[in-house]
């Protein structure tokens, strides 16, 4: 449950500061202020994928199994390890 939150809040964070920004700037809008909020979207963007790649906590050594039908039964996928 956590983890979606945590999704849902990094989906919702540029929304929330666009209306901050908004808000803010009295809908007055420059080029200046746009450049800003671009680059700081990149960023969010950037380091969510920086902080997932360092998040990853599963292991390298297994190879996916997808599921099968064996005698008309259909056999869930799983993970095996692999010989390495």
């Amino acid at each position: 449950m956590l983890k979606i939150l945590y999704h849902l809040l990094y989906f919702l964070i540029p929304f929330f500061v666009y209306f901050l920004w908004v808000i803010l700037s009295n809908s007055k809008f420059t080029n200046k202020k746009t450049f800003w909020v671009t680059l700081i979207s990149i960023l969010m963007f950037l380091s969510s994928l920086v902080f997932f790649r360092l998040s990853d906590t599963s292991s390298k050594n297994l190879d996916y199994i997808p599921p099968q039908v064996i005698d008309g039964e259909l056999k869930d996928g799983y993970f095996k390890e692999t010989d390495n």
